[in-house]
């Protein structure tokens, strides 16, 4: 199988928003994270470094000249790790030929139906797909969640040798030097420390707004804390070339607030691993971007199926449509593989003859020469597939 990879952003020190859905926030020429505070970049320069001389020198030889200019400014690559279960599906899929197929899934969400579809795609260059799932709304782009079908779409790259080009020695011990320093960006912030006067307990931490600011919401939280007597004296530091500045508060009191202007990097420990960017690079000349080879066609409420629309192989369907123009428009598609993200979304109302899971059972009612695969996510509402109680639900619509 294709080795796959996204450029999508994602947090280096914790993969957010992959994990929890943790929003990033843009702000100058970087992103932080809501979840951890790291602050970085999703593009690296490895020509200004030094450090990656044969790696250069290697793609150069490849690519030509014209690689300068993005080795300066190259977005990071995630490889798409798939497990072992995502990877026998991708294989079973193309020995069916028709069928409707409820699969249990035993996490949260479904990350490889892209992927599962492409594939199929990739195999059966005369066979259409149609994928039921989330469709990225207009944003004013400040902050980046959990990616839609049509954005995880657009970041895919995938190499088409199943090869890869070797890694020699020296390219790899460069590849090694590849740090922190690269990713991780500074911030000019207030770093302070609280200290028990004559004792070792402290605490420390930064704050973001000017130095004024954060001693006033410090000493105020100390003295809510420990009482009005508490500080003993608050030394301050404007920056690297300015002198501390110290001021007694009471001489009686127990703790030292210390505060110190300065710039950090945003970020501790980097999690990201060079040799996916590595991969990508030494084997430039196999890249593939997948949108370029099978263009996708997005159909929610603001485009609709024409008569154009029947030269496209892969659709996106947004599932916050309606649910009979959801169906609608699959049937209209005639797709040779149907894939809905997330079944539990159409067959939860079920319980109460809702307008979505009846939508669902009249279209699978209707027999048809395709594949449709539909995923559960959700143990506790799979009784109402009627897997082990037929005619309980499902019949209600039959």
């Amino acid at each position: 199988m294709r080795r796959y990879y996204h450029m999508f952003p994602t947090c280096p020190q914790c993969y957010e928003p992959h994990v929890t859905g943790s929003v990033l926030e843009r702000s100058n020429d970087g992103l932080t994270c809501s979840s951890c505070g790291a602050y970085f970049s999703t593009n690296v320069d490895l020509m200004s470094s030094g450090r990656f001389k044969s790696t250069i020198e290697t793609v150069l030889r490849n690519e030509g000249e014209k690689a300068t200019k993005w080795l300066s400014n190259i977005p990071l690559v995630w490889k798409v790790e798939l497990n072992i279960i995502e990877r026998e599906y991708i294989q079973w899929l193309p020995k069916i030929e028709e069928g409707n197929f409820l699969i249990t899934w035993p996490w949260r969400e479904v990350k490889f139906s892209l992927i599962l579809a492409l594939e199929y795609l990739l195999r059966s260059p005369s066979k259409k797909a149609a994928i039921v799932g989330n469709i990225s709304r207009n944003t004013d782009g400040r902050y980046v969640g959990s990616p839609s079908l049509d954005q995880v779409y657009d970041s895919l790259l995938y190499l088409q040798s199943q090869e890869l080009v070797n890694m020699d020695y020296t390219i790899r011990k460069e590849s090694r030097k590849f740090d922190e320093r690269l990713v991780f960006k500074k911030k000019k912030v207030v770093y302070y420390r609280i200290k028990e006067y004559r004792g070792h307990h402290s605490y420390e931490d930064i704050c973001f707004d000017s130095m004024a600011k954060c001693k006033n919401r410090l000493v105020k939280e100390i003295r809510g804390d420990f009482g009005p007597q508490a500080i003993r004296l608050v030394k301050r530091k404007l920056g690297p070339r300015s002198d501390w500045k110290e001021e007694i508060i009471n001489e009686e009191g127990f703790l030292d607030l210390r505060l110190e202007r300065r710039e950090q990097r945003m970020g501790r420990t980097l999690r990201y691993r060079a040799h996916w960017l590595w991969e990508v690079l030494l084997n430039s000349q196999s890249i593939v971007k997948p949108s370029r080879v099978v263009k996708p066609l997005v159909l929610d409420d603001s485009h609709a199926l024409n008569h154009e629309s029947g030269s496209n192989r892969l659709y996106f369907v947004s599932s916050e449509m309606e649910p009979h123009e959801i169906f609608d428009t699959l049937d209209e598609l005639n797709a040779d593989l149907v894939i809905i993200q997330n079944a539990d979304d159409f067959i939860k109302d079920a319980v109460f003859r809702g307008k979505r899971s009846g939508a669902l059972f009249d279209f699978l009612a209707h027999p048809r020469r395709s594949i449709i695969v539909m995923f559960s996510t959700s143990p506790d509402i799979r009784y109402l597939y009627g897997i082990n109680y037929p005619d309980e639900f499902g019949g209600y619509y039959r």
